[in-house]
């Protein structure tokens, strides 16, 4: 049996929002533990607690002084989420040592969340409809594999370095998407969810492809080759499901490469450019203008 550390508290990265403001607060831990340690934190409201868990074992602990015998512990695998709920409740995430750990915490209010199927209405899955309807009963926490669109947005989080990386409408709009996909009832159509869960698989396999090969011009017709589709059928669907363009996608890819690199402060900005397939330097320092809003000589010193 593992022996863990005593007690220890991590920063997590913020990436958007204040409960008390928005109803609504998203989370980011990112390290890797040359010992076993314990990540805690106070959740005093009554929230409905989402865990994104990308890697790293880990054990979660509910600890409740009002109801001292409905306290757990829950072990908590790679590629896994976990929803629960619990007010004024103390969430232990126990790490083993030597993993690499990422995973995100959504914490969402009562109020914002009906609120939102209020807007958008939509069934949510049995395991949560006691949080919509401020039920006393405690239930247990629900587990499941994060589904490749999950995994999807844990990827495009994790690539995210600062809060002001993004606009807030950005985060915002993947925090609907993560509740979405997490929360909500999906119809029973096995054909489409067949065709679906295809799509999905073809769609990450050509973002790993791209990240894989940065330095190299983009081809659409070599990503189609590779995932055994018509290149029609790959623009349209990759449209589709991330909203951009695999040309838009693997320039945005490229340009976040040349960020890490330029604010590690190991490169100038013409090693960069080169690192990551940019030939024309002019191109690539318009094309970083435009996505972050600062030149790209004066991107890693605004960063630090």
């Amino acid at each position: 049996m593992t022996t863990f550390s005593q007690q220890m508290l991590l920063k997590p990265t913020m990436l958007f929002g204040s409960f008390a403001e928005q109803g609504v607060v998203l989370q980011r831990y990112c390290h890797k533990a040359s010992r076993a340690t314990t990540v805690s934190d106070h959740f005093k409201n009554s929230s409905l607690i989402l865990l994104l868990n990308v890697s790293g074992h880990a054990l979660l602990s509910q600890h409740s002084q009002a109801e001292p015998l409905h306290t757990y512990h829950l072990p908590v695998r790679p590629c896994t989420f976990v929803a629960q709920s619990k007010q004024n409740a103390l969430i232990s995430i126990q790490q083993e040592a030597g993993e690499q750990h990422l995973f995100f915490v959504l914490e969402i209010s009562h109020r914002w969340l009906t609120s939102l199927l209020k807007k958008q209405p939509h069934a949510v899955k049995k395991t949560i409809r006691f949080f919509l309807d401020c039920s006393a009963g405690q239930e247990k926490p629900m587990m499941a594999p994060l589904c490749a669109n999950l995994r999807s947005l844990c990827e495009e989080l994790s690539r995210v370095q600062h809060q002001e990386d993004r606009p807030a409408l950005w985060f915002y709009a993947k925090i609907i998407e993560l509740v979405s996909h997490a929360l909500l009832e999906v119809s029973d159509n096995s054909c489409c969810h067949r065709k679906e869960r295809l799509a999905l698989e073809r769609i990450d396999a050509v973002k790993k492809n791209l990240a894989r090969n940065l330095e190299n011009p983009f081809s659409l017709e070599v990503c189609a080759r590779e995932v055994g589709c018509s290149e029609a059928y790959l623009s349209r669907t990759f449209s589709e499901y991330t909203g951009m363009t695999i040309t838009r996608y693997f320039r945005n890819l490229r340009l976040e490469r040349a960020a890490e690199l330029l604010r590690s402060g190991k490169y100038n900005v013409t090693e960069a450019a080169m690192e990551v397939g940019y030939s024309s330097l002019s191109h690539f320092s318009k094309a970083f203008a435009e996505m972050f809003d600062v030149c790209p000589c004066a991107f890693g010193l605004s960063r630090k």
